[in-house]
């Protein structure tokens, strides 16, 4: 009787990590980079509502030791302009899985929630996301289309 609760259990997991799934760009990522989702994500550009929370995941491989030290950074992309978003918690471990460090061969999947505050205007724009090693080089670096209502 457990075979089939353990089925649904893992197929309900992964219509949940693939729902979010959304289209990006990919600015420089000298690791691959496997899928982007965005929850709640369900259309192109993503809209999200000011006063929410939106939570991004990326899947990556890394192609190299990258340690344990690693950092990400945000921004906004508005009419060609970076912006900075400051992350309450920019490290990658404790946000990654499997844990760090970070070995090279490995999937790992990056998981941040940010809250979208309400004095953030209502417009379209790119977020960029970068994930750095321990040393600061670049790993992965994707844009997301957002649309913030």
């Amino acid at each position: 009787m457990r075979a089939p609760h353990a089925l649904l259990l893992f197929t309900s997991a992964f219509l949940f990590v693939n729902a979010g799934n959304v289209r990006y760009t990919d600015c420089g990522s000298n690791f691959p980079v496997h899928s982007v989702n965005v929850e709640p994500c369900h259309e192109t550009p993503c809209s999200l509502t000011r006063g929410s929370t939106a939570t991004t995941q990326i899947s990556f491989q890394a192609g190299q030791y990258a340690g344990s030290s690693g950092r990400v950074e945000v921004f906004g992309i508005v009419r060609g302009s970076s912006v900075p978003v400051n992350l309450d918690s920019p490290q990658i471990c404790g946000h990654v899985q499997p844990n760090c460090p970070l070995e090279s061969g490995q999937w790992y999947t990056y998981t941040k929630g940010m809250f979208i505050d309400y004095s953030y205007p209502a417009m379209q724009l790119n977020v960029r996301w970068v994930l750095k090693d321990s040393q600061g080089g670049q790993m992965v670096c994707v844009e997301i289309p957002i649309q913030l209502v």
